[in-house]
């Protein structure tokens, strides 16, 4: 708790009104970034959020951040690095077949990843940035709290995928903060994501003229914490991850920030559901369904029981991703797969990782 309230008094001395024009002009230069000058940041061994490799015992270069691809030679975990907590690989093992060319397979107990390919080329999060929308929010706002949603919904971007919010002077919905992070993590809401974004923006500055202002100094403090979790490599310039060029992370950044939503009692719970019928704080209902499909039975060719989670996301028709976790022979792990070419391919993905764990790691 006092951590949280530490934070939330720097980021109201951040957004004083004194110093907001500076944030808005911040926001406008990061807006004009173009994918081919992005320069790709990498963790250091000595960085706060570095994760090794496995069996790593060597300094890593930008080369040796990429396992082998699929007709490599397997490659070998030194055994000094072996974890007694989790159960030990065999000498060498091949590198999983995945059909995109950026992801991660993390090992929860040894918080290390087991394989690592494409970390010199940035990845377009989507709407899995909605993750460390919900980490930051949460250290702003109580989850009890009733949020009226307002203009801030004119903010959501055409053929979003939305949880049916309405503005409150329209519509008399009001919902809780909980039941936002809900909204945001099984339809994948992006009204939830704007709503909540605006509410905990407040929460800085009182003093924001609309929803829009609130939003953005939502997402400045979300970058500014995305630094203090030890992120390098990310700008973030929605609370959403809606499609934008200058809006982008990097495979080891994200395996952090799916570690920390993984860790969170609150994001576990809800992406771990797979359909809920909710009662809003105002009593109206829906229907909410995630758009995980290894959580659903009824999809056999996808379904995975070891599956819990965590967040799926799309740019467009030809990039979705995925951040998935998973819970085999009692260990934990989380796999990450961005630029998958078809909306499929990141449920089978899941499905190969899974079966490569099975086959070469718990063994």
């Amino acid at each position: 708790m006092k951590m949280k309230m530490n934070m939330k008094m720097k980021m109201k001395s951040l957004f004083s009104p004194r110093l907001f024009s500076f944030t808005l002009i911040l926001s406008l230069l990061l807006c004009s970034c173009s994918s081919s000058r992005i320069t790709v940041v990498t963790h250091g061994p000595n960085d706060p959020g570095y994760i090794p490799v496995f069996g790593e015992t060597f300094e890593r270069t930008d080369s040796s951040l990429s396992r082998p691809g699929p007709s490599a030679e397997p490659f070998s975990p030194s055994p000094s690095s072996k974890n007694s907590s989790s159960p030990t690989p065999p000498p060498s093992y091949p590198a999983p077949n995945f059909l995109c060319g950026q992801s991660f397979v993390y090992d929860v107990q040894r918080k290390a990843f087991l394989f690592i390919e494409g970390n010199n080329r940035v990845v377009y999060p989507a709407s899995t940035t909605k993750l460390l929308t919900i980490l930051y929010a949460q250290t702003l706002l109580p989850l009890d709290r009733v949020v009226r949603p307002g203009d801030e919904l004119e903010l959501v971007g055409p053929n979003s995928s939305i949880a049916y919010i309405k503005p409150y002077d329209t519509s008399g919905h009001s919902l809780t903060v909980e039941q936002l992070i809900e909204g945001m993590l099984l339809p994948s809401g992006n009204d939830a994501a704007y709503v909540l974004a605006a509410e905990a923006g407040r929460a800085l500055n009182p003093e924001c003229a609309d929803g829009k202002e609130a939003v953005q100094v939502f997402v400045a403090g979300m970058n500014a914490y995305a630094k203090e979790l030890g992120l390098c490599g990310s700008v973030f310039l929605t609370p959403d991850g809606y499609d934008d060029e200058g809006h982008y992370s990097t495979l080891e950044d994200m395996a952090l920030v799916a570690r920390l939503a993984y860790e969170d009692p609150v994001i576990r719970k809800y992406s771990s559901l797979l359909y809920d019928d909710v009662v809003y704080h105002s009593g109206h209902t829906n229907t909410w369904r995630n758009t995980n499909w290894c959580l659903d039975p009824e999809r056999p060719e996808y379904y995975l029981p070891e599956v819990n989670g965590l967040k799926t996301g799309a740019v467009n028709k030809n990039y979705y991703c995925i951040i998935s976790s998973a819970e085999i022979d009692g260990q934990s792990f989380i796999f990450g797969f961005f630029g998958e070419k078809t909306m499929e391919n990141r449920f089978v993905d899941t499905k190969t990782a899974v079966e490569w764990i099975k086959t070469y790691i718990l063994v």
